[in-house]
């Protein structure tokens, strides 16, 4: 994995889906109760590897199946911090998100992943993290740009930065 700073947009690439995995594990060690991420990336760029990574980061056994809820909107799997796993992409209007009660979800007692977070960004508070994920040249590699704001995104995201140096399948290219 590479990695690479400007501002509050960070960027990694990764070499493979245990790469993918990784980084999502690392940063699932980062996160608390409350945070949202939004994912965002074409069909196969690695959107559920990542939140596969980020069950095992917050402590979710690692035999419990990490599927994309394409078809459930959302699957819950419990932990010391819950991960609440949506997904919008069947979702054809804002009112079906609000039909899902998402508000106990997104401000509740655990960490929400939503894939195709780009569809209703409106629905998103202010103060979320954004992930995207982009094809390379190959159908291994993926670039993935982690985007946020305030203090501590920014301490997250050095502290990102110096775990994710010492994993392996994936890496930060500094320029800052």
């Amino acid at each position: 994995m590479e990695f690479q700073a400007e501002g509050s947009e960070y960027i990694f690439k990764t070499f493979g889906p245990e790469g993918t995995v990784e980084l999502g594990k690392i940063m699932g060690s980062e996160l608390a109760p409350g945070d949202i991420v939004a994912l965002i990336g074409e069909l196969g760029t690695g959107k559920t590897c990542f939140v596969r990574g980020l069950a095992i980061g917050l402590g979710i056994d690692k035999t419990v199946p990490i599927s994309s809820p394409s078809f459930t909107i959302i699957n819950e799997y419990p932990g010391a911090v819950p991960l609440y796993h949506f997904d919008f992409y069947r979702i054809d209007n804002v009112s079906q998100i609000f039909d899902l009660g998402y508000e106990e979800y997104f401000f509740g007692e655990g960490v929400t992943a939503i894939e195709w977070g780009e569809k209703f960004g409106r629905v998103l508070p202010k103060k979320h993290i954004r992930v995207q994920f982009f094809f390379q040249d190959d159908d291994i590699h993926r670039k993935i740009k982690i985007t946020g704001s305030g203090k501590r995104f920014i301490q997250r995201m050095k502290s990102l930065g110096a775990k994710v140096k010492l994993a392996t399948g994936c890496a930060m290219i500094d320029i800052g």
